[in-house]
């Protein structure tokens, strides 16, 4: 996939949809990995899902991880 440009990532916080999903695609496997909940069922079974609610929480804080490491304004 293609690496995400400054400038897409200045759009993404300031709330350009758009950019925001070219960011979530390319974070979409590591988000998927710290968003999979594993249990372990009384038969032994192994149930692994991505819990949406946390997944949100990911995209979240990435959006402010970039507005703070990259030190973009949400308004300009």
């Amino acid at each position: 996939m293609e690496k995400i440009d400054i400038e897409t990532e200045r759009l993404a916080v300031k709330g350009n949809k758009e950019a925001q999903l070219r960011v979530f695609r390319y974070y979409d496997s590591y988000i998927n990995k710290f968003a999979t909940i594993t249990k372990v069922m009384p038969n032994g079974k192994v149930c692994s899902y991505i819990d949406e609610d946390r997944k949100a929480e990911i995209q979240y804080i990435l959006l402010e991880s970039l507005k703070n490491f990259r030190g973009i304004k949400q308004e300009s």
